[in-house]
């Protein structure tokens, strides 16, 4: 019972430091399209990826690295924010680049930092939350929708971990 009540208090935290975060960054907020990741626009080849993010380390992902199934390229420890991430770049038909997920441990005030840009860059995003008290997990997702693509960052208490994805849309 007792996890609960904190789990609610953090969910509540959470919940107002978003819609603070919302209004008062919303009269200054850039709204941006998501026209592809790092100065790549959807669609260029692996190659042209490789090529392109080779700054940061990019290296295609081993087949036998089950961490990184389905992604064509891998950057270890990018920084956004000043949070570091694992980036995952997933390509689809024809070799072109369609998605980028991006993964970070979750401490203190790694989610905050990260929302805060996106909030600043894309304006205010849609909020979404949902508590399990079977599981005494809160879920909350801010979903961007800025065409050609979306950006989603999720969080889910207890993990340690958190995911921002940019994707192409269809």
């Amino acid at each position: 019972m007792r996890r609960s009540f904190q789990t609610l208090a953090t969910f509540k935290t959470l919940a107002t430091f978003a819609i603070s975060l919302s209004f008062a960054s919303g009269a200054f907020a850039q709204s941006g399209d998501i026209e592809g990741w790092e100065g790549l626009r959807w669609g260029p080849t692996k190659a042209t990826v490789m090529k392109t993010l080779q700054r940061f380390h990019a290296h295609e992902c081993a087949r036998a690295d089950t961490s990184c199934a389905g992604a064509g390229v891998v950057i270890e420890n990018y920084s956004f924010s000043g949070v570091p991430f694992r980036v995952l770049l997933t390509f689809g038909p024809r070799d072109a680049l369609t998605s980028v997920s991006m993964t970070a441990e979750e401490k203190r005030d790694s989610v905050e930092k990260v929302l805060a840009q996106l909030t600043n860059r894309y304006g205010r995003g849609g909020l979404q939350s949902e508590y399990d008290g079977d599981e005494e997990t809160l879920r909350t997702k801010w979903n961007w929708n800025k065409p050609p693509g979306t950006c989603v960052l999720e969080s889910e208490e207890g993990s340690g971990v958190f995911t921002v994805t940019f994707a192409a849309k269809r």
